[in-house]
C-alpha cells in the first residue's frame, strides 16, 4: 500500500510539471507617445490577474516558470520603461512599469498563448495628432467602432482636414459604408498632398462598389457588405524583434461574407483542439502509470498470501524456534523423545533430530524460559 500512495504522489508532481506554462518572450510597440502594445508570451495557457498600482502594471500568472525570457527589460519604449519578473513558488510576477499617468486594457490570445495588455496615456487636452494617432491604433487592433467614433470627433472639431477625411475614409470602406466614405473623400481639395491617394481610393472603392458598370463586368452578383471584426491581429503579434519601431500599418479590409451569429464551427474547433493538446496527453499519462500501480499492487499482494498446505503438511509450518523450545524444555523436565514425538505429533526421528542439533551447537543446558 505504501508503494501505491508513493506511485500517486510522483504521479500528482509528474502531471503538474508537465502542466506549467513557462514565460518566454516580451514585444513592445510604441504608437508615439500615445499608446504602446505590450504583448507577453508563453508556452502554455495559464490563469493570470492583472492589475494596476499606482504606475505599475503586475500581472500574476499562476502555474508558471521564467522560462527563457530575461528577468528585467529596459527602456522600451516611450511609455514602458521596464519590465521585470520574479518567481514565487508555482507563481509568476511580471511588473510594468510605466513612465506617465495611464489607463490599459487587456485581452488574451491562444496558439500559441499571449496576454496582450494596450497602454493608453492620459493627456488632459490630446492634440489633434495625439487623438488621430489614437484613431489609427483602435483601427489598427480591430476596435473599429471605437475608431470611428474618434474620427467623427475629429472631423467635427476640425471641418475638411484632408488627412483625417483621408483616414477615415480607408475606415469607413473596410466597414462597407462606401457612401460616406466617398462623401469625404470628395471634401479633399486638390491642392492637398492626399488628393493623388484620394482619387485612387475613390477608383477603388467605385470599382467595387455594387451596381456599377465595372463591378457588373466582373461579377454578375452584387457584392456583400462585410460586418466588422472585433478582433483584428496587430503585426505585433508576428515580429521577431524584442521592440518594433513605431509604425502604424492598416489592416486588411475583412471577408466580404457575412459571419453567422454566435459561436462559429472554426471557435468550437479551436476550443477542442485547445482541450486535446491540453488534457489528452496528460489522461493518457495518467491512466498509463495508473494502471501500472493497479497491476504492481495487485502483484504484491497476490504474493503476501501464503498457499494453505494439506492437514498432513501442517505441521512444516510450525515455529522452528518454538518447536526448540518446546523439545528442549520437555528434555528438561526429563521426558524421552518417544514421549515428546507422541504429545507434539512429531516424528521420533525428527525429535532427536532437533535435541541432537541443539546439543551439538551447546545448547545442552539450555533452558527456555
Amino acid at each position: 500500500m505504501r508503494s501505491f500512495f508513493v506511485m500517486v504522489i510522483l504521479l500528482f508532481l509528474t502531471f503538474s510539471i508537465c502542466t506549467a506554462a513557462t514565460f518566454e518572450t516580451v514585444r513592445v510597440r510604441d504608437y508615439e507617445d500615445v499608446a504602446s502594445r505590450v504583448v507577453l508570451a508563453f508556452s502554455g495557457k495559464a490563469e493570470f490577474q492583472i492589475s494596476k498600482n499606482g504606475q505599475m502594471i503586475n500581472v500574476l500568472v499562476q502555474d508558471c516558470s521564467s522560462g527563457s525570457a530575461q528577468n528585467q527589460f529596459t527602456n522600451l519604449s516611450r511609455l514602458v520603461s521596464s519590465i521585470d519578473q520574479n518567481s514565487s513558488g508555482s507563481e509568476l510576477n511580471i511588473k510594468i512599469v510605466v513612465n506617465a499617468n495611464f489607463q490599459y486594457e487587456f485581452l488574451s490570445m491562444f496558439e500559441p498563448f499571449r496576454i496582450v495588455i494596450d497602454i493608453y496615456q492620459i493627456h488632459p487636452n490630446p492634440s489633434r495628432q495625439q487623438r488621430l494617432v489614437m484613431a489609427d491604433f483602435f483601427a489598427g487592433t480591430g476596435r473599429l467602432q471605437r475608431s470611428d467614433d474618434l474620427y467623427a470627433e475629429l472631423h467635427r472639431k476640425y471641418g475638411s482636414d484632408p488627412e483625417i477625411s483621408y483616414k477615415w475614409a480607408l475606415l469607413l470602406k473596410q466597414r462597407g459604408n462606401t457612401d460616406k466614405a466617398l462623401q469625404q473623400l470628395g471634401l479633399i481639395s486638390n491642392q492637398s498632398t492626399f488628393y493623388t491617394k484620394a482619387q485612387q481610393l475613390i477608383s477603388s472603392i467605385k470599382g467595387n462598389k455594387p451596381g456599377t458598370t465595372e463591378s457588373r463586368a466582373q461579377s454578375p452578383e452584387p457584392r456583400a457588405i462585410p460586418e466588422p471584426q472585433p478582433n483584428v491581429p496587430d503585426s505585433t503579434l508576428i515580429a521577431d524583434s524584442l521592440v518594433t519601431k513605431p509604425e502604424i500599418t492598416k489592416t486588411k479590409s475583412p471577408s466580404p461574407t457575412k459571419p453567422a451569429p454566435g459561436i462559429s464551427n472554426s471557435s468550437v474547433y479551436l476550443l477542442i483542439l485547445d482541450f486535446i493538446n491540453q488534457y489528452l496527453i496528460m489522461f493518457l499519462l495518467v491512466l498509463g502509470v495508473s494502471v501500472l500501480a493497479l497491476v504492481f499492487l495487485l502483484f504484491r499482494i497476490a504474493t503476501s498470501k501464503k498457499v494453505a498446505l494439506p492437514p498432513s503438511e501442517s505441521r512444516i509450518l510450525f515455529d522452528q524456534d518454538k518447536k526448540k523450545r518446546m523439545i528442549m524444555q520437555l528434555v528438561h523436565d526429563g521426558w524421552r523423545p518417544k514421549e515428546i514425538a507422541r504429545e507434539l505429533g512429531l516424528s521420533r526421528k525428527e525429535v532427536e533430530s532437533i535435541i541432537d542439533l541443539c546439543q551439538s551447537s551447546g545448547a545442552e543446558d539450555y533452558h527456555p524460559q
